[in-house]
């Protein structure tokens, strides 16, 4: 074995020449002998190189213009990218047509031949991934004390908790802020909480909340939800992340639907460790509201999470966010790629904005450990 110290000019080589390939990680620039990469022609491998080759067609298919365009588009500030030296350079106008409509055909969605005409939006912020097992999780509201800051007379707090959906908690009549709280048995780690709504059109519905959890001295606020306009009825999941156990949590209501508007009304409010079945990605209020930015999450599996290696490699989901929500389930499509979810395993992602252009940010990274 042999050390090799490498200055300058080879410091910031990488990439492959005379059969060795250079890179660089934490501890410096290092090489190895080339490979010839794998080629398991997995159905994923086949469909991209299936869109790429489409690409050459689609762009003869363009007027003069049409190219000269986005050329243009491509020469353009905004679209300067970063390479593995951490140089600026510029791709030319057909990289940018394949990379947005690469993009796009992953998603299902059709190709374009206009240049974008939105800007690449900036970095979302840091977000919140819990990776959870298959199973199915309980209602933590059982056995405990429900209580609230006002009743109405045949609707108390805990027509809330009683498993009966026709049922329901409503504060004093006239009183349309209030918070109803539900004590556990047990301290327990809360990540998540359904409410349910027998009737999406009341303007008794809750609209703006904070979801709180007691810590012995004041209420810690632990999500909050604006302008939730409810449109349909049924049960309704919120995730957020937490990793603190409490034994008190409320929902603390300060504003309802609308005009006409008597009461609080809550039929049903469940709480759940969030710990089972229910893999999601959580990010701030608003990092996602605004139409047309999608959530590109590319997430990998390492083998165990004493050993952070990539395997079986990068895997991309879309999580489109609907207004007013603020998480995204990713089960289904994680045990899609990955088989069923286990334990002892770490996760990383990176997150991105997407244009309905394709046109995407620059990354956000996130890792989590499987919560079991």
């Amino acid at each position: 074995m042999a050390i090799t110290k490498i200055g300058p000019p080879l410091s910031g080589i990488r990439g492959t020449l005379g059969g060795v390939t250079y890179s660089a990680n934490g501890s410096g620039t290092y090489c190895k002998p080339w490979a010839p990469p794998s080629n398991p022609q997995t159905s994923r491998q086949t469909a991209e190189r299936a869109y790429v080759a489409r690409m050459p067609a689609l762009w003869s298919a363009l007027s003069s213009a049409q190219r000269s365009a986005w050329d243009t588009f491509a020469a353009l500030g905004a679209q300067a990218l970063i390479n593995s030296l951490g140089e600026t350079y510029y791709a030319s106008g057909y990289n940018w047509f394949c990379k947005c409509n690469v993009r796009l055909l992953r998603t299902g969605r059709a190709t374009i031949s206009a240049v974008p005409v939105i800007a690449r939006p900036s970095a979302p912020a840091n977000c919140g991934l819990n990776v959870t097992p298959i199973g199915s999780d309980s209602d933590l509201c059982t056995g405990g004390t429900p209580t609230a800051s006002t009743e109405n007379p045949g609707n108390p707090a805990t027509s809330a908790f009683d498993d009966n959906l026709a049922t329901a908690w409503r504060t004093t009549i006239g009183i349309t802020t209030g918070w109803l709280e539900y004590q556990l048995a047990a301290t327990q780690i809360v990540r998540r909480y359904d409410i349910y709504i027998a009737n999406h059109a009341s303007a008794n519905n809750p609209d703006s909340w904070t979801f709180e959890a007691y810590n012995g001295a004041t209420w810690d606020t632990l999500h909050t939800v604006v302008l939730w306009a409810v449109s349909s009825n049924g049960w309704h999941s919120f995730y957020f992340d937490n990793s603190t156990s409490y034994t008190r949590y409320r929902i603390n209501v300060s504003a309802v639907e609308g005009p006409g508007a008597t009461s609080i009304s809550i039929f049903e409010l469940a709480m759940f460790n969030g710990a089972l079945n229910s893999s999601v990605l959580t990010y701030p209020q608003g990092t996602f509201t605004l139409l047309p930015y999608d959530c590109i999450l590319h997430i990998a599996l390492s083998i165990s999470t004493a050993r952070a290696a990539q395997y079986p490699g990068y895997y991309e989901i879309l999580a489109t966010q609907a207004p007013g929500r603020f998480y995204t389930p990713l089960q289904t499509p994680l045990e899609s790629r990955f088989g069923i979810i286990q334990t002892q395993r770490r996760w990383f992602a990176h997150i991105y904005r997407q244009t309905a252009e394709g046109i995407r940010s620059a990354a956000a990274g996130i890792a989590a450990d499987t919560i079991a």
